[in-house]
């Protein structure tokens, strides 16, 4: 299939995207998540570029695109993304900080947006604290490492916290899948320790999109894993219970990426929604 890459400027750098297929057939843009990049997609690449016009980018901060330090906003980023490629009205699929910035563009830019698929997805204006003890005892090792500059050993657990899973013995998890995380961790902190992105401010929407769930009047498909951290199933719940007509799907024995850790299911999923969408 037909497929391009390139660069395009963005308010203070620039923004590295793929496109695979048909710029002719209906778009579907994929954002990545915040311990990924726009690698994560593949399997979905695969799947669906015979049928849609699949493109993929990195967000700031990630994988080969290019940013000053300051604030940025990720919603102009993917319109002048749209804009370039001159694709009137897209599907978006996030996944985490990619399902935030997918729900967060969908309400500043509702014309542009036929379809909303939110993977483990943040949500702009919410926070809950419903951490297990595991969970907090993780994240407080990793801050920890971080303060002593100890790299590997927050990418370790990085790994374990959004691949592996917190209880979920690493004998259980596909090997491969690890690896492709590990890598993608890996180069993401060489990404930040290069370009030095600890200064990148992200600018949010207001007001916040937990309050305006109501807005939304596209068909909305929301999926997580059962093996994910806990406040993303609350979070699937309360946009679930805030969005009228969403659907929810469970990915079971998978965590934080559903899509690269179980294709085959997630795929079926996705591509019945798709079919719902476009007809």
């Amino acid at each position: 299939m037909p497929e391009t890459t390139g660069f395009i400027s963005i308010d203070g750098g620039r923004l590295y995207y793929e496109t695979h297929g048909d710029s002719t057939q209906p778009a579907l843009v994929m954002i990545h998540a915040g311990v990924a990049d726009h690698r994560m997609w593949q399997p979905q690449i695969d799947a669906f570029s015979t049928r849609f016009y699949c493109v993929t980018y990195d967000v700031r901060g990630f994988g080969k695109t290019e940013s000053e330090n300051g604030k940025f906003n990720n919603r102009r980023d993917l319109l002048t993304l749209l804009d370039h490629l001159k694709i009137d009205r897209a599907i978006l699929m996030g996944c985490s900080r990619g399902g935030q910035i997918s729900a967060d563009f969908t309400l500043e830019n509702p014309a542009r947006v036929r379809g909303l698929i939110l993977v483990g997805t943040g949500l702009t204006g919410y926070w809950e604290d419903v951490s297990t003890a595991e969970e907090t005892a993780l994240f407080e090792q990793m801050e920890t490492a971080a303060k002593a500059g100890d790299w590997e050993k927050v990418e370790a657990l990085e790994l374990q916290a959004w691949y592996q899973g917190v209880k979920r013995p690493v004998e259980r998890v596909n090997a491969a899948y690890l690896a492709k995380g590990a890598e993608m961790l890996r180069d993401g902190r060489k990404h930040s320790t290069k370009h030095g992105m600890d200064g990148l401010q992200f600018v949010p929407i207001e007001p916040p999109t937990a309050q305006r769930l109501n807005e939304f009047a596209i068909p909305v498909l929301i999926i997580y894993g059962d093996e994910d951290m806990s406040d993303t199933a609350v979070v699937a719940q309360v946009m679930y219970k805030g969005i009228a007509g969403a659907e929810v799907v469970v990915i079971q024995d998978s965590t934080h990426l559903p899509g690269l850790e179980k294709p085959d299911e997630f795929n079926a999923h996705v591509r019945a929604f798709l079919d719902r969408v476009v007809g």
